[in-house]
């Protein structure tokens, strides 16, 4: 019984944690692609203005 609580828990926290670094490569890929994109309109405003 405590050998299959202690596997249920392993299986959870790697399921957790697969699911954790999935989210924050996603979440920093749209910062990057914000980040990119807001540079790009800065550049292109400051352009623009010459």
């Amino acid at each position: 019984m405590l050998k299959k609580m202690i596997l249920h828990t392993l299986l959870t926290a790697l399921v957790v944690g697969a699911l954790a670094t999935a989210y924050q490569a996603r979440a920093d890929g749209i910062a990057a692609l914000l980040t990119g994109g807001l540079t790009h309109d800065a550049s292109h405003d400051a352009h623009h203005d010459d």
